[in-house]
């Protein structure tokens, strides 16, 4: 039988041990252990279920990429400061010289005429032309891994306009094509992934 008590204040050392006494055979033998402080932190460590620092620290880049596209997700943005492996996750995911891939490098100068569709002057000087850009070609060239690096020197959103809302997997395929300037329609297949 279970006896429940209540007391205002914790239970001591001594209260503890003898409550917990009665659980064993034989009476409880306390041995001091000496050791080293390496198999100290390396115990403790082992004893840790959840580490203070972030989790993406515990895993691979190129294994949390391989999750999300396992999820579902077609577009994802990985960020983090300069030079801490986010194009080579990709890099290893998807390798940098297959067909399939295509690799945008942006800047702060580019914007919609560059990415999506601009007019540009035609080469007679008879007037101007609308050209396609560089996510628009790749698109009609028919990459299915889409890299665009460096978003972060441009404004995507304007860069992008509204391509934009296709990126999402809920927007892809041929009924939610939008009609770019030029009166071509544009759609983004559900099996093209695109990382930023």
């Amino acid at each position: 039988p279970i006896s429940i008590e209540f007391q205002d204040a914790p239970i001591t050392d001594a209260q503890l041990y003898d409550i917990c006494k009665h659980a064993f055979k034989e009476p409880l033998a306390l041995e001091a252990k000496l050791e080293t402080q390496t198999d100290y932190i390396k115990r403790v460590k082992n004893m840790i279920t959840v580490s203070d620092k972030p989790a993406w620290i515990n895993t691979a880049p190129e294994e949390q990429l391989k999750d999300l596209i396992n999820q579902g997700e077609t577009a994802v943005l990985l960020y983090g400061p300069p030079r801490t492996g986010k194009t080579r996750a990709i890099d290893k995911v998807f390798g940098r010289n297959t067909e399939d891939r295509c690799t945008i490098q942006l800047h702060e100068g580019w914007g919609y005429e560059n990415l999506i569709i601009g007019l540009y002057p035609k080469a007679d000087g008879s007037g101007f032309a609308w050209k396609e850009g560089a996510l628009v070609e790749a698109l009609n060239k028919g990459k299915k891994i889409i890299v665009l690096e460096e978003v972060n020197r441009t404004h995507l959103s304007q860069a992008l306009g509204e391509v934009f809302s296709l990126l999402e997997s809920a927007y892809r395929g041929k009924e939610y094509a939008i009609t770019l300037p030029n009166g071509k329609s544009l759609s983004i297949p559900a099996d093209t992934y695109f990382f930023f």
